[in-house]
């Protein structure tokens, strides 16, 4: 699934407790994804085609905070929020099934 990617950029929280989630945390939480994967479309050649190791984690750090803030401004959900929901649908595939069928109603693929 294509918002794999963008999910595990964002992997820095510990793992959640199981939580049930209701279908407009998922959908913030879609919207959320949505925008980090353009994002991530945006940044990674940017990253890849730096000119040094240090260009490349000084792109990252821009990367990441561009990430942070996109996530912070989705209505619906917090960064943390996000990021227990990412954790959690590693481990629960109904909770996975949920996250794909709105995200593919959402991007229509």
């Amino acid at each position: 699934m294509p918002w794999a990617l963008c999910l595990l950029v964002l992997l820095s929280a510990p793992a959640a407790a199981q939580a049930t989630y209701s279908d407009a945390k998922l959908d913030a939480f879609v919207r959320a994804a949505i925008t980090v994967e353009k994002l991530l479309d945006q940044w990674i050649p940017r990253i890849d085609n730096a000119a040094s190791d240090a260009e490349a984690d000084h792109l990252r750090a821009q990367a990441t905070h561009a990430l942070f803030t996109a996530v912070e401004q989705t209505d619906g959900i917090t960064l943390d929020e996000y990021q227990a929901i990412n954790d959690a649908s590693r481990s629960d595939p109904d909770l996975t099934a949920r996250i794909a069928k709105i995200y593919r109603a959402r991007t229509s693929e």
